[in-house]
């Protein structure tokens, strides 16, 4: 895979899974559910993971395998709204050939409305992960 610029400041790359899971100081607190987290992607087959760079340092992540199911986009904050995770997608898409796109993750407003934002349509099933703190 050839490193595509997204622009002047910032450049797409693939990246070894130990390199992902070496980013998750990165996220700080946000809560990754079973079904996307580093050892589910770890284990899974046909994983293809990018990071989005700004002078060398990591500030998105993509993890998403050859069928287009979506285990993990994240963009750090202060740089969220400037297209990163779009083209993070879009590179994928186009690195992969992709002709759809799938995600589950538990609720996340903001991540709801960017899918939302881009095409994505909500399936009728619906998830439930319940806990209780003793």
């Amino acid at each position: 895979m050839k490193n595509q610029n997204i622009n002047d400041d910032y450049e797409i790359r693939a990246i070894e899974f130990a390199e992902l899971k070496n980013a998750k100081e990165l996220m700080g607190d946000v809560y990754i559910n079973w079904q996307n987290d580093f050892q589910y992607i770890e284990k899974s087959e046909g994983q293809h993971n990018y990071g989005v760079f700004a002078d060398n340092k990591i500030i998105g992540l993509l993890s998403i395998n050859e069928y287009g199911r979506i285990n993990l986009l994240w963009v750090d904050k202060k740089y969220r709204g400037k297209k990163i995770a779009t083209s993070l997608l879009r590179n994928a898409i186009d690195e992969l050939n992709l002709t759809k796109l799938g995600t589950s993750f538990s609720n996340n407003h903001n991540l709801f409305a960017f899918y939302k934002k881009l095409g994505f349509e909500k399936e009728n099933i619906a998830q439930y992960e319940m806990y209780l703190t003793l």
